[in-house]
């Protein structure tokens, strides 16, 4: 296991920044709402915006960001379950843990996925730091991330899960009941 050597906060405030653009009203995304962990035990997001055109606001985002660990060696906890379903791990896998805790944050994701359309977990295709400098440096923090839609998810009664995928696959599995769900990546 090879563990990220960014900070989760580092990769939001990239990311959003990268998604919100260089002024107001010129990126993907209106400008975002960040909420504060009490407001986080209802609304279950990092980040909340709109998608926009132009000035025109088209759908509402909502993004729990996610620092994932990356797997290396074949002995890896969930490799034998992605190999078996026929992804490519020649460059390993990442692999996050879905946070339940008292407010069921991950079930509410999975709820809110089934009536918004774009509610996403966001996590890099990389660990290293210096690639992190590099893709926030060239603004492509955004082709070198997962967005997991969350509707494609179950629900989860523990903590005992990964959320795992690839840099090269268009999709991933959700461990440890085998279930396979699209990735965005590049």
């Amino acid at each position: 296991m090879v563990s990220p050597t960014f900070s989760e906060f580092q990769f939001t405030y990239g990311l959003t920044r990268e998604l919100e653009g260089p002024r107001p009203g010129t990126g993907l995304i209106d400008l975002p709402r960040i909420p504060t962990q009490n407001q986080e035990a209802e609304l279950p997001a990092d980040m909340v915006s709109s998608l926009r055109r132009g000035d025109a606001r088209l759908a509402p985002l909502f993004i729990q960001y996610k620092r994932a660990e990356k797997m290396v060696r074949s002995n890896a906890g969930q490799w034998a379950k992605l190999e078996n379903r026929g992804i490519n791990l020649s460059e390993g896998y990442f692999r996050f843990r879905p946070y339940l805790g008292e407010n069921e944050q991950h079930n509410k994701l999975v709820e809110l996925g089934q009536h918004q359309p774009l509610v996403f977990y966001v996590a890099p295709m990389f660990i290293d730091h210096d690639e992190y400098r590099e893709y926030a440096a060239n603004e492509e923090l955004y082709d070198h991330a997962a967005f997991i839609q969350c509707a494609n998810l179950q629900r989860i009664t523990d903590e005992d899960h990964y959320i795992t995928y690839t840099s090269m696959a268009n999709r991933g599995v959700m461990c440890s009941e085998p279930m396979t769900f699209p990735v965005r990546t590049k």
